[in-house]
């Protein structure tokens, strides 16, 4: 333990990263914001004094940003990181050969300062408890929590764990015919294979997939490698209401185009202007306007859930039940799909909800028009398929009455399976087993309820919503 003279381990890091910022020409001095660490939450950004609104907070110099254009200037020329490797890959790979050994500083001379300060630990994540299953090394917590989770966040988890995955073959294919940037990772690359050194790149990837921003590094404003982690800015954490920090438009947004500097503009923070931010109040993003299941599976936590329903918004996915009891049990099922899947209109069935609507997802209906039609019809002929598609371009209104009250009916009898489905699932989720549980897997415990919880209120919402006759 420190004594009361010295400064906390993560004292002393944060003002490592300071004095290598400032060194890089961030404006560290008079700095009205300030990392702190969080009983049971980790870290979060605070105000040190109280500003007014549209205040300039900070400006985060191009040089610190760890993106693309910023990382393959270390590596050797001839290998080509940059053409080998994504965005998410070259900055997952770079963490991953200077993680930090134990309680240690990261070893590397550009950006370990920032990557000293970085979590260390994402075993709370449920991708963790995924990687882990599938390596045979889940614990019995992770196992049962994995074990109550809903299909659609699963299947969510499921996806993600395909990107990692995808992910970690294309650095390990780099690493195997780069062996001079497999040394600088001071052995830890001795098997590419064993189970440590997995852990050791999703520790890397889940950093990069948590705190990456946008950011403007290319041509076009779609290019996936438009990226960077934001030393400062990614200790704030996620608010689902009014966030009190936002980024300014770079100048390459401004003019919708590639920054003039190759490795982009920097990126500039200020508060809100209708907020005024007191002292000692935290500094809150908004990740998005995401559902608690795209919360939960990519990063790790959902928002509160009162009885008005979830906030900001609401989302089931019924992709699995759809599948197995309807489209299932009709005779030319595989016709149908093949239809729908040619067309674009297999998957992404979904319920959602807000405080001003609830429905179905197009997809959704798109699919059941298709499969009620083709049911009463009997034929998956192009002549039979050519009134749905009209209906689709909007050549057409409807295929028929019948058509809409069917897809109706379907629509409610998931909310049926859904709402039932969550009823014997939250109170099991609430008793199996907890007194043994550490306190994090109370607290996912309790986020995995909330999901449940989520898919039960936009199900109640979303029948309702048929039985009033909505139109969609």
């Amino acid at each position: 333990m420190a004594s009361a003279s010295e400064p906390s381990t993560f004292l002393r890091r944060w003002n490592n990263l300071l004095a290598w910022l400032e060194g890089h020409g961030f404006q560290a001095q008079n700095l009205p914001v300030e990392c702190r660490e969080m009983a049971h939450a980790g870290n979060g950004l605070f105000a040190r004094s109280a500003f007014q609104p549209g205040r300039l907070l900070f400006v985060v110099p191009p040089k610190v940003l760890m993106n693309k254009m910023t990382l393959k200037r270390l590596y050797p020329p001839d290998i080509r990181v940059a053409k080998a490797l994504t965005a998410v890959q070259l900055i997952s790979m770079h963490l991953f050969i200077w993680r930090p050994k134990a309680d240690e500083d990261s070893a590397d001379p550009d950006f370990g300062p920032y990557i000293s300060i970085l979590p260390r630990d994402f075993g709370g994540h449920p991708l963790t408890w995924v990687v882990q299953s599938k390596l045979g090394k889940v614990g019995d917590q992770q196992s049962s929590l994995l074990s109550r989770l809903p299909p659609g966040a699963l299947a969510g988890l499921d996806c993600l764990h395909s990107r990692f995955w995808d992910d970690w073959c294309k650095v390990r294919t780099l690493l195997r015919r780069a062996p001079s940037i497999a040394a600088v990772a001071q052995g830890s690359l001795s098997s590419l294979e064993s189970h440590e050194t997995i852990m050791d790149f999703l520790w890397a990837w889940l950093n990069v997939n948590t705190r990456c921003i946008y950011s403007r590094l290319k041509p076009s404003k779609a290019d996936p490698d438009n990226l960077t982690m934001c030393p400062i800015l990614d200790f704030a954490n996620h608010t689902s209401g009014q966030a009190n920090m936002s980024p300014v438009p770079s100048k390459s947004e401004i003019w919708n185009a590639a920054p003039v500097n190759p490795i982009g503009d920097g990126v500039r923070f200020v508060s809100p202007d209708n907020v005024k931010i007191e002292d000692d109040d935290e500094i809150l993003l908004t990740y998005g306007l995401h559902s608690n299941k795209t919360l939960f599976v990519e990063y790790g936590f959902v928002n509160l859930f009162s009885e008005d329903g979830p906030s900001p918004s609401g989302e089931v996915d019924v992709q699995g039940l759809a599948e197995k009891h309807i489209f299932a049990v009709l005779q030319l099922g595989e016709a149908v799909k093949a239809v729908l899947v040619a067309e674009g209109y297999w998957g992404n069935w979904t319920l959602h909800w807000t405080p001003d609507s609830c429905q179905p997802s197009w997809q959704l209906i798109t699919a059941l028009r298709l499969y009620h039609h083709v049911a009463a019809v009997g034929s998956v002929d192009e002549k039979v398929i050519q009134p749905w598609r009209d209906v689709v371009t909007g050549r057409r209104p409807q295929l028929s009455c019948e058509n809409e009250q069917s897809w109706r009916k379907t629509v409610v009898l998931l909310c049926d399976m859904l709402i039932q489905r969550a009823e014997n699932c939250i109170v099991p989720c609430s008793l199996q087993g907890e007194n043994g549980m550490d306190s994090w897997a109370h607290w996912m415990s309790e986020n995995i309820r909330t999901l449940w919880r989520e898919e039960m209120f936009v199900a109640k919402a979303t029948k309702e919503s048929i039985l009033r006759g909505d139109e969609f």
